[in-house]
Parts: C-alpha cells; structure tokens; sequence
C-alpha cells in the first residue's frame, strides 16, 4: 500500500508516449451498462437462469447433462416470466443509480439492478428484469412504454434487448 503513489507516478512519468486515461470503477460500470454487459451478484445472481438474463447463446446445450439442463430445455424458445431488459432515459439530465422500479404502461413490472450515467450515449442507462405472468416477450418489450421512477418521479424510458452502445458487437476487438 505504502508504494502505490510511487507506482502511479512511475508509470505516469514513464509511459514513453502511450495515452494513459484516467478511468476509475464508475466509469467502466458506466461502459459496462451501456455495453450490456452484466454483473454478477448484480445483474445476475443464483435466482436468475442464462435465458432469463439474456445469456442463453453461451449456454452450449450439445453438452452431456450439466446442471440445471433441462431446466434451461424447459425455457428455451418459449415464453418466460422473467427477464433482463436494457433501458435508456430520454431526459438526459436525470442520472439512475440501480434498484429503481420500472413501469410499463403504467403498471408496476420490474426493477432496475444496475444503472448509471452513459457519457458515451450522453443519457442514463439502465438494466432490470421485467416480470409478467403472460410472458416477457421481444412484442411485449417492443409494445410497452416505460418509465423508471426515481425519488417519486417518473421518467420515460426506451426498452430494448440490445445493449443501446454497439448492439451488433462491431466496435469489439477481437
């Protein structure tokens, strides 16, 4: 510990032209959530199934049997309950934080689990699982309109199961 403020300036004074930026937790939690990129213990967590939270492509089902397999067949290209949906505010002046209710049409369906100011898309953006007896589907996303409540006030909201930041994964290097 007592070296990490000479470590910082020898690499600050010693980084032979190479753009060093400063970038702290909030802001890779800010690219992350714009990215789409889920947290565990946040975002996902034991309660919640690959398909639920929008993983099912890295699930690889020509496995032999692995746990919780047929559960995961189950709801596979069916209606689920449940599921994480990625949010982005139209007023760019209010900033979310995680764990704000969501509404779609006006009724209570979810919470946001992971949120934060998008300084790539210039708005606050949000995660959160949408819940519905009748299904969460990509028409009943498509056909909601939403609002995340924050302090008592609610703010309209687009809904989509794309991140909002590169949705097709082309700014990635790979």
């Amino acid at each position: 510990m007592e070296s990490a403020t000479n470590v910082y300036e020898s690499i600050i004074d010693k980084r032979n032209g190479i753009d060093v930026v400063h970038a702290g937790f909030f802001a890779m939690d800010s690219l992350r959530i714009e990215k789409g990129y889920r947290a565990w213990g946040t975002d996902i967590i034991d309660q919640d199934t690959p398909i639920e939270a929008g993983l099912g492509f890295a699930v690889d089902f020509t496995k032999s049997d692995f746990i919780g397999k047929t559960a995961l067949l189950k709801q596979r290209g069916k209606k689920i309950n449940k599921r994480l949906v990625m949010f982005r505010l139209d007023d760019s002046d209010i900033l979310l934080l995680g764990e704000e209710p969501i509404y779609r049409n006006g009724d209570l369906v979810g919470r946001t689990t992971s949120a934060n100011f998008g300084h790539t898309l210039g708005c606050s953006v949000a995660m959160g699982y949408l819940e519905a007896e009748d299904g969460v589907s990509k028409e009943y996303i498509k056909e909601g309109l939403y609002q995340i409540e924050l302090m008592g006030e609610k703010h309209t909201a687009q809904a989509s199961l794309k991140p909002f930041y590169d949705p097709k994964g082309s700014k990635i290097n790979h």
